[in-house]
């Protein structure tokens, strides 16, 4: 197969057919433990802490869509603090991890 393998193929074609969103876990329990689970492969895979947490997007473009809202609210929840309302002013610094592509700015 050129364009990808047999298992994406059909991982693909299961996600078409059920139409599923996992952003909520009452529109979709399965699917919200599926990215949860994904989530702590990756953090083995990578060597990262266990309660380190994190979110899933379709692509570079939602990522850069979702980072500015999902990433202060998150780390402000830590805090206990509701940053995108009040913003972060007096937090500690954020932790992003990205590609070595990434700008420095």
């Amino acid at each position: 197969m050129l364009g990808g393998s047999t298992l994406a193929l059909g991982a693909d074609l299961l996600a078409t057919a059920f139409d599923a969103t996992n952003d909520t876990r009452a529109l979709s329990p399965v699917g919200v433990e599926m990215e949860r689970q994904g989530l702590d492969w990756i953090k083995e895979l990578l060597g990262l802490p266990a309660a380190w947490s994190g979110v899933m997007v379709t692509g570079c473009h939602h990522g850069r869509f979702r980072l500015p809202r999902l990433g202060p609210a998150m780390v402000g929840e830590e805090h206990g603090v509701d940053a995108p309302e009040t913003g972060m002013g007096g937090m500690p610094a954020m932790p992003v991890l990205t590609s070595g592509f990434a700008s420095q700015h």
